[in-house]
């Protein structure tokens, strides 16, 4: 039976923390990815479904929910963060 993960992300200004758990939160494999600006949204978010997917293969199992943090109000019918917070 292949086991159903749940994922975290948390987006910062300097890198982006990523986790998948069991469902009673037993983190089994986590990685810390550096945020490149640089990129545009498609290419981050392709790059965060590629590290949870990988993490959860390691693991032997599937992504059954994904819960994400991030520095600032979404704009969700264009695609980003239009007031991100600021930091030192």
């Amino acid at each position: 039976m292949v086991q159903d993960f749940i994922a975290a992300i948390d987006i910062g200004g300097t890198k982006i923390a990523v986790a998948i758990g069991t469902q009673k939160g037993e983190i089994v494999a986590r990685s810390l990815l550096r945020t490149d600006v640089a990129l545009s949204p498609d290419a981050v978010v392709s790059g965060l479904l590629e590290t949870l997917e990988t993490l959860a293969g390691i693991e032997g199992g599937r992504l059954a929910a994904v819960g994400i943090g991030c520095p600032g109000p979404l704009d969700f019918e264009r695609g980003g963060l239009p007031r991100a917070a600021e930091h030192a």
